[in-house]
């Protein structure tokens, strides 16, 4: 438990299985005197987090939501997608328009929307503007994509193992650099955080539609355990007046019961 008061400590509940019935919750809480904690579906999703900027918090409210796209069928099917580009499915279609509706339940109001170019993102953006805000600007930046999973692309996690034993387990443990024939993990640190400081430095309200394996390495780089990430979910961004901070996880569609579909 942190120390400081107003430092914020992300607690996440035990992980599991990458594929399959994995759900979590998360609980949130405020460190020092008038802290607070708050677990499960957020009644409002920016600005839960701007209890976290009254008192000695030095950090400007997060103001870039980012968010994983919604389900597609190799989603459903567990299979690895990196640059491949798959479309939503139709649930995928549906959870994108839900999550647009429960920002518009919270009261949320953007200025812009980004999105990654591959189609399940730039889908997922599109349906979640319709229902917030027809007017908003969408803008394409290749920067968001997911990572380049090589020769993973398109195999199941067992089919992973069969063919490279012991790899996927090194790999996660930091051993190897990257999977076979992929994007190395200092080039996709390097676009991540330039395409997270591009927009976070703006002051612009910013939702930004990317994949799970983006928003576990910005979890990483700022500081935050990162665990699975359901489709449609994500995590708040800030600028502290020099870098980009991290603010709280959302689920914009808790309560669903959703597999995690990502093994990133």
């Amino acid at each position: 438990m942190a120390e400081n008061p107003g430092e914020v400590i992300a607690v996440f509940g035990a992980g599991g299985a990458q594929h399959g019935g994995y759900r979590r919750r998360v609980e949130l809480v405020m460190a020092g005197s008038g802290g607070f904690s708050r677990c499960g579906e957020q009644t409002d999703l920016g600005h839960a987090v701007s209890l976290l900027h009254s008192g000695t918090m030095r950090v400007a409210p997060p103001h870039v939501l980012v968010v994983r796209h919604g389900i597609t069928p190799w989603n459903a099917e567990g299979r690895w997608q990196g640059w491949e580009d798959v479309p939503l499915s139709e649930a995928g279609l549906a959870q994108a328009e839900r999550a647009g509706l429960r920002l518009c339940a919270a009261k949320e109001r953007f200025d812009r929307a980004v999105t990654s170019d591959l189609q399940r993102a730039r889908q997922t953006a599109e349906a979640m503007v319709a229902v917030l805000d027809p007017t908003l600007p969408i803008s394409v930046d290749p920067r968001w994509r997911e990572r380049n999973v090589g020769a993973w692309s398109g195999l199941l996690t067992a089919e992973i193992e069969a063919g490279w034993p012991g790899w996927l387990e090194s790999w996660r443990r930091g051993e190897l650099p990257s999977p076979p024939e992929s994007e190395p993990d200092l080039v996709l640190v390097t676009r991540t955080l330039a395409a997270i400081e591009s927009i976070a430095a703006d002051p612009l309200r910013t939702i930004v539609v990317t994949h799970g394996g983006v928003i576990r390495t910005l979890e990483r780089h700022f500081g935050v355990e990162p665990a699975p990430v359901t489709n449609v979910a994500g995590r708040w961004f800030g600028w502290d007046g020099a870098c980009v901070v991290a603010g709280e996880s959302v689920d914009l569609l808790a309560g669903d019961d959703r597999p995690v579909t990502v093994s990133l």
